[in-house]
């Protein structure tokens, strides 16, 4: 949508040549479909291209675009020349041309806040303004990501900027395509869970969650989970420990109601949850903060995406606002609420999911390695900020991690998992003895002295 990004989709450009741009913009698609030769179709582009020009785009990314027109327009002159119609081909070459660098044009020099706004007062449906913004939020998170991935293969392949390898080119493009795809199934688990309707009956349930031999079996066959038996209490605070590959994350998301257990019972705040689609098992009365912000953020900026989960639990808009602005006041971070979310840093993104998930009122509170990637005063203040905020709302809290160190005041009771097996359930100080923690994997077996032998 854009070529120089930043500046330009969030820039600062005046409000007033919104429209312009946007009239300038239909009449040159409207212009271009009515060209009937390519040459009436490739002015229509050079003067495209003379706008992109003077627009402030660096001549390097005007010559890849060049470089890239050039290629479009040989791929449909072969096609062209083969079928023996060769006009036909190269004016529909030129045309898809032309209508990109429009396209290019306007969002390089389009600011997108502003462009929204506009869309909302002229009475665009929300859904659609808040897809676009969320397409808009990742799609510029993708493109750092793809730029830290061609940094590390120039650092790793040894490559020399400017000189094209293919291998290199291919490793960068396939791995963020593959990312890009594992992120849009979790972003859509993100926007169930966010969206889900409140279930009724649930208020006065004497727990928040019971399991009772839960089994969750991987599609390779190996288990996720295996017999899982345990209750949590409405209020309790509850530590899930292990090291990686558990089952701490597993067991979140049969509690979240994104992952059906294969075998066993599970009831959530008095609800049984029953087979079938997973819309059905999800509820407003639950959150699930990833260990990876950049999988459940929504929206474009912090204000946008609190507003979204409000605004899907029938908040009205004038209040979404305010309780939104609440929220990232009390999690330190309200000054960040206009900023792009692919401008924050690492634990910025933490505290705006944290402050997403809470701004629900949730009544059970799923946390998986809240902490982890963060330093340790940026830890303590994620930790402290959620007990503050939690405390009122009497939220139960699930807290999955691996780091003993970085546990609330709050926990006092902890469950050990080993290989998807639930190896210790009982008091924080008597699970954190070395002899526990080295049974579920989290410390090193304490050695026994060998007697020697005598001679």
């Amino acid at each position: 949508m854009h070529l120089d990004g930043d500046s330009a989709l969030f820039g600062g450009l005046p409000r007033r040549l919104t429209m312009l741009r946007v009239g300038t913009l239909v009449s040159a698609l409207a212009a271009n479909l009515l060209c009937v030769t390519p040459m009436q179709s490739g002015l229509l582009g050079a003067a495209g291209m003379a706008a992109l020009a003077a627009s402030g785009v660096t001549r390097r990314r005007l010559a890849v675009l060049i470089v890239g027109l050039g290629y479009a327009a040989l791929l449909g002159v072969i096609p062209g020349i083969v079928s023996g119609q060769p006009t036909a081909y190269v004016l529909v070459g030129t045309r898809a041309a032309t209508g990109l660098i429009w396209v290019l044009w306007f969002g390089g020099t389009t600011q997108w806040p502003q462009l929204k706004g506009g869309l909302r007062r002229w009475g665009a449906p929300e859904s659609v303004t808040d897809l676009i913004d969320h397409a808009v939020a990742h799609g510029l998170i993708l493109v750092d990501e793809w730029q830290r991935r061609w940094q590390a293969a120039m650092l790793r392949l040894g490559l020399i900027r400017g000189a094209p390898h293919l291998e290199s080119y291919s490793l960068v493009l396939a791995g963020g395509m593959a990312h890009a795809f594992e992120r849009a199934v979790r972003h859509e688990d993100a926007r169930l869970l966010r969206a889900a309707r409140r279930h009724a009956g649930t208020a006065h349930a004497a727990a928040a969650a019971v399991l009772r031999g839960v089994a969750v079996a991987y599609p390779d066959g190996t288990g996720g989970l295996r017999q899982v038996t345990f209750t949590v209490h409405v209020g309790e605070w509850v530590a899930v420990m292990g090291p990686s590959g558990s089952g701490k994350s597993t067991l979140l998301g049969v509690l979240s109601g994104l992952l059906p257990p294969a075998g066993g019972e599970v009831m959530r705040l008095g609800e049984v949850l029953a087979p079938g689609p997973v819309a059905r098992r999800v509820a407003a009365q639950v959150a699930l903060v990833c260990q990876e912000p950049n999988d459940q953020l929504l929206g474009s900026t912090p204000i946008e995406d609190l507003v979204w989960g409000l605004r899907r639990h029938g908040v009205g808009k004038a209040e979404a606002c305010t309780r939104a602005l609440e929220m990232l006041e009390a999690l330190g971070v309200r000054a960040l609420a206009q900023r792009p979310i692919h401008r924050l840093s690492f634990g910025e993104r933490k505290r705006v999911a944290l402050a997403a998930a809470l701004a629900c009122e949730p009544e059970l509170l799923l946390l998986d390695e809240p902490t982890s990637g963060l330093d340790p005063l940026a830890a303590r203040a994620f930790t402290q900020a959620l007990e503050r905020n939690a405390r009122s709302k009497r939220a139960t809290v699930v807290w999955a991690t691996h780091d003993a160190a970085v546990l609330p005041d709050r926990v006092q009771r902890v469950l050990l998992l080993r290989a998807g097996r639930l190896t210790f359930d009982g008091p924080r100080e008597d699970a954190l003895a070395p002899a526990q923690l080295a049974a579920a994997g989290l410390h090193e077996p304490v050695s026994q002295p060998v007697e020697e032998a005598p001679c």
